[in-house]
């Protein structure tokens, strides 16, 4: 009598998750999305809303990427999105990896134009298992341990490693119950792909309680399937959490614990898209 009961609530409670899923992701549709598109094509789309019981700040760019160049920057020490951006004259920009705060170096493995420049320190082991690539008519995101580096810089140029990686050819991993980083909320930054051959640029922001609360990675993983992505990896969050487009920081960086556009940090690294020569 007592597996029945305990059954029988196991299963109103998978319900009643279900029923907070679907309420979360029809409350997403319907946001009030404020929505710009650029003259280039790229639009960029921001909401606030409530979403899993707490408040929520999304703010995302979408773009056919076979139609623009898509470049990873390395930083020579550290720098803001928004001052790369504006060098390399580009129309959109995200903050990329991980990045050793004692250090000012990157973390994770950078390949750039065919050569090794950092490598994926011990302790990011845990949650990096995904790279993107960036080389030219071969841009793609993949799952990647440390172990296989090697094979894919025989092949590649232009090679980004983080993680967790979240969707994989329409593969959705499930962190569900580890602690610490994938439970925790925080501000966070994905680099996904649609069906559609369409790249979107996401950040949800995260640190100022009330406004905007953060998400786990579950929660994010959630958003990112909203979004349609049928790949979707993991970048650097936290106070690195930053959305350039237009000319402008239009998510709220929480580096300077104020909700405006004022806290940018700088990092290490930058995804940049600009005009295809």
């Amino acid at each position: 009598m007592k597996i029945k009961f305990f059954l029988l609530f196991l299963i109103s409670i998978l319900q009643l998750s279900a029923l907070a899923s679907d309420n979360d992701s029809i409350t997403f549709v319907n946001a009030e999305w404020t929505v710009t598109t650029s003259p280039e094509g790229l639009t960029f789309h921001t909401a606030e809303m409530n979403l899993f019981d707490s408040n929520q700040s999304v703010s995302y760019v979408i773009f056919p990427y076979e139609s623009f160049d898509i470049t990873l920057v390395p930083h020579d020490g550290l720098k803001k999105v928004s001052e790369t951006a504006t060098e390399n004259n580009a129309l959109c920009a995200i903050n990329a990896g991980y990045w050793n705060m004692d250090t000012d170096i990157a973390a994770t493995y950078i390949r750039s134009n065919g050569k090794d420049l950092s490598k994926t320190e011990s302790v990011e082991g845990y949650r990096v298992n995904g790279i993107v690539i960036f080389d030219s008519g071969n841009f793609s995101i993949e799952y990647c341990d440390t172990t296989q580096y090697g094979d894919v810089a025989a092949r590649f140029d232009n090679i980004l490693s983080c993680g967790p990686l979240l969707i994989d050819e329409d593969f959705v991993f499930d962190y569900t119950g580890r602690g610490g980083f994938f439970s925790n909320r925080h501000p966070r930054s994905v680099i996904g792909t649609t069906p559609d051959g369409e790249m979107i640029f996401l950040v949800v922001d995260g640190r100022n309680k009330g406004q905007a609360d953060g998400v786990s990675i579950p929660e994010l993983t959630e958003i990112c399937q909203w979004l349609g992505m049928k790949d979707a990896l993991n970048l650097d969050g936290g106070g690195s959490s930053t959305l350039w487009f237009e000319g402008a920081v239009v998510n709220h960086p929480s580096d300077n614990h104020r909700y405006d556009h004022e806290g940018e940090r700088k990092v290490s690294s930058s995804i940049i898209v600009g005009k295809n020569n």
